[in-house]
């Protein structure tokens, strides 16, 4: 069904915020997507690239565009700012809404737990990153490590494939990020030229909800439902699905979401919060 013609802005466009720093939808193929929106619904939707977790949550924050692809401690981050964001479907992993976060470390390092890495050096991805930082951070809690004390070095390299390499230049001793970055990372080395060492898991830490497609206040209702419609829809089974997602091979499709999965998200930023005194 298309949105009603008073719901749409006077140019037809719609803009959408995402962040290329949160996972492997970067690579997406984002025009045949724009283009079926064009022809199925009659508007299009522009995506936007923001260079890091903090700029598209200021970004949803100020109601700079209609709609955020947000990574779940961004989108949850995005709720406190702002209370009206609605979200409207989550991306979907090979028939999962959910995915885990880990500690690495390379083969054959001489950390065999979480515990062990008393006095090491960790690499996180951004302190707004939920897989490349708060999770991660709360299981080094829990392994009794306070982070800022007991870690000889914290770093941030601001993206998930770069906490993997920090390891592999022996500038970290475990990195902190999400359970199918090393394939993503072994792509990224062969395209640049640097090596890329065997990694193990060190620990789990938990598993996320997915990332949230969010509509900000004042999107027309008619337009948020023909849009969900059009993605529900929009998976690896059909033309349109698939060249979109080709080129992340992970994310198939888009599933209906709620604010309560995001929850337990927001239970872990409460311990991390009351250990740093600060954001996130």
């Amino acid at each position: 069904m298309a949105p009603a013609p008073e719901d749409l802005p006077p140019d037809g466009v719609l803009h959408l915020a995402y962040a290329p720093v949160a996972t492997e939808l970067d690579d997406l193929s984002w025009q045949p997507l724009t283009d079926h929106l064009v022809r199925r619904l009659g508007m299009l939707i522009q995506p936007v690239p923001y260079d890091s977790y903090a700029e598209i949550v200021e970004a949803v924050a100020q109601n700079q565009v209609e709609f955020a692809l947000l990574a779940p401690l961004s989108y949850v981050l995005a709720k406190e700012a702002e209370p009206g964001l609605e979200p409207l479907v989550q991306t979907l992993s090979e028939g999962k809404t959910s995915y885990s976060a880990y500690l690495f470390v390379e083969r054959g390092s001489p950390f065999h737990n979480v515990g062990d890495l008393r006095g090491a050096r960790v690499a996180f991805v951004d302190e707004r990153s939920t897989s490349g930082f708060l999770l991660p951070y709360a299981q080094l809690l829990d392994a009794g490590i306070i982070p800022e004390l007991d870690l000889a070095e914290i770093s941030f390299v601001g993206d998930h494939v770069g906490t993997l390499r920090a390891v592999a230049e022996g500038r970290a001793d475990a990195a902190a990020s999400y359970a199918d970055v090393v394939p993503w990372a072994a792509e990224t080395a062969r395209e640049e030229g640097w090596e890329l060492p065997a990694f193990r898991l060190l620990g789990n830490a938990g598993r996320i909800p997915l990332d949230v497609l969010c509509a900000t206040p004042g999107v027309g209702e008619s337009v948020k439902i023909a849009l969900k419609d059009e993605l529900l829809r929009a998976n690896t089974s059909v033309p349109v699905g698939r060249s979109f997602f080709h080129s992340s091979g992970r994310i198939v499709g888009w599933a209906e979401t709620d604010d309560s999965l995001y929850d337990g998200v927001r239970e872990v930023q409460r311990r991390v919060r009351e250990q740093r005194g600060e954001l996130p």
